[in-house]
């Protein structure tokens, strides 16, 4: 999704959430969480930081940060999921947070889901697709996906994550449980894609 986070808009988050959690005080509470956002990514200094040519939309965004985030931001797409497996019936579908792979044989398939899961997050959700223009790829050539390069022999960290190894090692050496931790971050990917 193109700023998922950014995105999220919390009336229809209050809705997803509030339609279980009939109890009054936590949905006081998850108020508090959702509105100690508000107007962030509105904020000049935020915008000029992310990059982005104009401010976000009002009533929009989550505060990045809170424990909550990850676990709303699935909440936010969970219908998402159901859709794809249910109503388009792609064969093959794995989604991590706002990233998302379809897989089929058919490319044609693949195309008419991409336009139809669009037209959904536009309508349902008020998100876009970071790339609407993506085409269908052959799964025996390399991919690039959440930060690793993807092939059918197995994965191995993607340039980005390699180029910032060096960097985010040099920040923790003063810091030995950080430290510890991104090296075990690194050896853990490391080994997996081996």
């Amino acid at each position: 999704m193109r700023r998922y986070f950014y995105s999220i808009d919390q009336v229809i988050l209050r809705r997803l959430l509030f339609r279980h959690l009939p109890e009054p005080k936590l949905r006081e509470l998850l108020e508090r969480i959702i509105a100690s956002g508000a107007g962030l990514y509105r904020r000049a200094d935020v915008i000029q930081w992310l990059g982005w040519d104009g401010p976000g939309r009002p009533g929009a965004g989550l505060p990045i940060g809170n424990l909550t985030s990850q676990f709303w931001g699935n909440v936010y797409l969970s219908e998402l999921d159901h859709i794809v497996c249910r109503a388009l019936r792609v064969p093959w579908y794995q989604r991590y947070m706002d990233d998302f792979t379809l897989f089929s044989d058919d490319a044609e398939e693949l195309l008419v889901a991409r336009e139809r899961i669009g037209a959904w997050l536009a309508q349902e959700r008020h998100l876009e697709l970071k790339d609407p223009g993506a085409r269908p790829e052959r799964t025996d050539h390399q991919l690039h996906y959440l930060g690793y390069e993807v092939t059918r022999g197995g994965l191995r960290l993607g340039p980005k994550a390699r180029g910032r190894m060096p960097e985010r090692l040099g920040a923790a050496v003063d810091d030995p449980k950080r430290l510890t931790a991104s090296i075990t971050s690194y050896a853990a990917a490391w080994k997996f894609g081996q």
